[in-house]
């Protein structure tokens, strides 16, 4: 794998709110921080054109909720063929998280996730996606 070195020409106020926020975040260079937004990018439009990607569900619910947990595991079988692994976690006596590791076109993956987040009782669901290639 090469490096590709290419020029970036930016407005100065805009290149010295970009200095500031990399700082804030923590980047030792411009290159890494440019490099994680093209791969952002890429992701993104990768996504948006139903190619293949990996990512993460995550849900919260009361467990106490028997509809929600029964309805959880019934759309998860139907999706078992993008889904690679799940994890259910106990975090106190009334609130369950379970993480969804999937991989499969966006189209597949933004299905499910769809169907989880709108399902009722559900507290809080994100999708947080990877470009595989």
């Amino acid at each position: 794998m090469g490096v590709v070195r290419f020029g970036v020409s930016l407005p100065r106020d805009i290149a010295h709110q970009f200095d500031d926020a990399i700082k804030k975040e923590g980047y030792e260079t411009r290159s890494k921080a440019i490099y994680d937004l093209i791969k952002k990018y890429i992701t993104q439009s990768k996504w948006q054109h139903g190619e293949k990607i990996a990512g993460i569900i995550s849900i919260l619910y009361d467990h106490h909720e028997k509809d929600a947990v029964n309805t959880l595991l019934e759309i998860q079988h139907e999706y078992h063929d993008i889904i690679i692994s799940s994890q259910h976690i106990h975090l106190d006596h009334d609130n369950c998280f379970e993480v969804i590791i999937v991989k499969g076109k966006s189209n597949e993956v933004e299905g499910l996730y769809r169907r989880l987040k709108t399902l009722k009782n559900i507290k809080d669901t994100s999708l947080t996606v990877a470009d595989i290639s």
